[in-house]
């Protein structure tokens, strides 16, 4: 390969790549918005459960189940971060 072809190879990927983060940047705001939504439904769970309006067995199983799709959505995110890096890392390499 020369240099020419391994420069326009470069550009090309490169662009690519940036398309797919840019991809990637939709689904990271939609996760850190749905992240959101759990936390506030976390916080009203608990002054539901201060104002004696569910018992503590729901507030602790819907709890779990928040907890559980916040834990969920961070392995994503930081798998989506990760891929992003070693891509790129991995292009510079190789070139």
């Amino acid at each position: 390969m020369t240099s020419v072809e391994a420069r326009d190879l470069r550009e090309y990927l490169s662009a690519e790549i940036t398309r797919i983060h840019d991809s990637r940047e939709s689904d990271v705001r939609r996760l850190d918005r749905e992240a959101g939504r759990l936390r506030d439904e976390r916080l009203k769970l608990l002054q539901a459960h201060y104002a004696g309006a569910i018992p503590i067995e729901l507030m602790k199983q819907e709890q779990q189940r928040i907890s559980g799709q916040l834990e969920v959505i961070e392995r994503k995110l930081a798998r989506m971060q990760s891929q992003t890096g070693r891509l790129l890392d991995n292009l510079d390499r190789a070139l």
